[in-house]
């Protein structure tokens, strides 16, 4: 899901993918590619920048998606970049926030356009040994589990690990 997101982004395109934890419903992740341009000038202005943007994305989860205690967001450089780093942040969920500081938040997210194409979560149906996940991005849907694949299948799940060595029961 993740490597077919890295590949299919432009390089100069900033895009998130959102995705509600399986062993931990509590916590969603923000997974962000960032582009570089020549502005950034230096890798380390550049990551400066990601981590700027992903305390916002941080900042528009807390208010998009105010039932969840933990965001995880993990930034990462998008194809072609010059250099090659991934950066994590860990912000609390549903903070106490002030109705002046949340109308502040849903202005940068318009303006920014950040997590504005995303609707609200999506249950989708999941083998009854895991957790029910929400999925934000209808692009990927969990295997039924009438069909799951043999042991030494490909997961499903899109590690490119075998099945018996990744999510098998």
């Amino acid at each position: 899901m993740l490597i077919e997101k890295f590949n299919t982004v432009p390089g100069q395109a900033r895009s998130a993918r959102v995705v509600a934890s399986l062993t931990h419903p509590e916590r969603i992740y923000i997974f962000l590619l960032f582009p570089w341009i020549d502005a950034h000038v230096t890798y380390d202005g550049y990551r400066a920048e990601r981590k700027a943007c992903m305390e916002l994305y941080a900042r528009a989860a807390q208010v998009k998606f105010p039932s969840y205690a933990e965001i995880v967001v993990l930034g990462a450089d998008t194809k072609g970049s010059p250099g090659s780093s991934e950066t994590v942040l860990v912000a609390e969920g549903n903070p106490n926030l002030s109705e002046a500081e949340k109308a502040e938040t849903l202005a940068m997210m318009e303006e920014h356009q950040i997590l504005s194409t995303l609707g609200d979560p999506v249950s989708i149906s999941y083998r009854p040994s895991m957790p029910d996940p929400r999925i934000f991005d209808s692009s990927w849907a969990a295997t039924p589990a009438d069909k799951l694949p043999g042991v030494n299948d490909p997961c499903y799940c899109g590690s490119g690990r075998k099945f018996k060595k990744c999510c098998r029961p």
